[in-house]
């Protein structure tokens, strides 16, 4: 089935928040934890006359603190992310058109691959090309990777964009260890049929590690493999550290019934 709804943008977008949401969704991510709700519950308690325990500055001055670090954290790692962005999506790759449509990318040794793609031509001579996928699952080895091969057998590139042919491949999913699809050219007689594996991809965010390949972008922006694969990890210390709070609340709500009726 040919796919008729458009790609996403292929934008890589590593920030948490823009201008107008970064104070608010700092704050919002800070008090999602129930500790840090509960020394600000302690702290705006100190305005009320008779449940105040001693000096306000003691409550606010340690909170502020707090919150100030990590606002100044959050901030510095946005200006990265910023930064990363704009570098990787300001990459300039050279691409194989004709009458302004375009056909795919082409890329050099130890470019990045900027989107997901099936792979259809080599310079190599031996019709294969390696991948460095350690930013992408954090094996240090070389992945080796297969042309489609009624592509390679193309006497020069520029071929490419005098056939007549479709990719057909499954939806976009977080595995990055399997494939499946099929490459059709119909201009041949008989149309030819090649099935499509894990070997004939180049997923972004790898590297070429040999000669320059060609390749027909498949998956774009929010559908990449490297995108989906993305979460944001838990933090164990945050973890005990709420449940250690949880335990004193409750055992502060406990002392406080106790002695409200002795």
């Amino acid at each position: 089935e040919k796919r008729d709804q458009r790609y996403p943008r292929n934008v890589v977008n590593n920030q948490k928040y823009n201008f107008f949401t970064f104070l608010p969704g700092v704050l919002f991510n800070q008090f999602k934890y129930f500790f840090n709700l509960y020394f600000l519950f302690l702290a705006c308690s100190q305005f009320v006359p008779e449940m105040r325990l001693g000096a306000l500055y003691t409550y606010w001055v340690p909170l502020g603190f707090v919150l100030t670090v990590t606002i100044i954290r959050e901030a510095v790692e946005e200006i990265r992310c910023y930064m990363r962005d704009k570098e990787v999506n300001s990459q300039i790759y050279s691409k194989l058109t004709a009458r302004g449509q375009e056909i795919g990318s082409s890329f050099l040794s130890n470019q990045r691959v900027p989107a997901d793609m099936i792979f259809l031509r080599t310079s190599e001579k031996n019709g294969s090309c390696f991948l460095r996928t350690d930013q992408l699952d954090g094996e240090t080895d070389w992945k080796l990777r297969l042309p489609v091969s009624c592509t390679q057998r193309l006497p020069t590139a520029s071929d490419l964009l005098q056939i007549r042919s479709y990719v057909y491949a499954e939806e976009p999913n977080i595995d990055i260890h399997n494939f499946v699809g099929t490459f059709t050219r119909e201009d041949s007689d008989p149309p030819v049929n090649e099935s499509l594996s894990i070997e004939n991809t180049l997923w972004a965010s790898t590297v070429i590690a040999s000669g320059t390949v060609v390749g027909v972008v498949l998956y774009t922006g929010q559908e990449l493999r490297s995108v989906m694969n993305t979460s944001n990890p838990r933090s164990k210390v945050k973890e005990i550290i709420s449940s250690f709070i949880n335990y004193l609340f409750i055992k502060q709500i406990d002392m406080a019934t106790l002695f409200a009726y002795r």
